[in-house]
């Protein structure tokens, strides 16, 4: 079910996107992985000096996470990933997975 929902939410994004002037598609994976270059990207979008989003990624937040505890951003899809069986691998993959390809996550997103 999550899966469907995942998907059709992105489906109504990019059907969205056709009608909206401006959007910036900003994924949790590109912030985990490249924090400073993804938050002056979208500062530049937003038309806004850089430094004070930049910032925000030196601070411990107390994010909903897997462990309850304040820490550093951090990319938790793997660890998500890895409590789901085989079965359920394969049923996101049915539901979701020409989405997931759309929006970068290749065959081994779910591996």
């Amino acid at each position: 079910r999550s899966a469907r929902h995942w998907a059709k939410a992105h489906e109504i994004l990019l059907s969205d996107q056709e009608r909206i002037r401006r959007m910036h598609l900003l994924r949790y994976e590109d912030l985990c992985a490249n924090p400073t270059a993804t938050l002056t990207e979208l500062a530049s979008f937003l038309g806004l000096a850089p430094e004070p989003l930049e910032e925000a990624q030196s601070v411990h937040w107390e994010v909903h996470n897997l462990h309850q505890t304040a820490g550093p951003l951090r990319d938790l899809n793997s660890d998500s990933i890895s409590r789901l069986s085989l079965t359920e691998r394969d049923l996101v993959r049915a539901e979701a997975g020409p989405m997931l390809e759309r929006f970068g996550y290749g065959a081994d997103a779910l591996a």
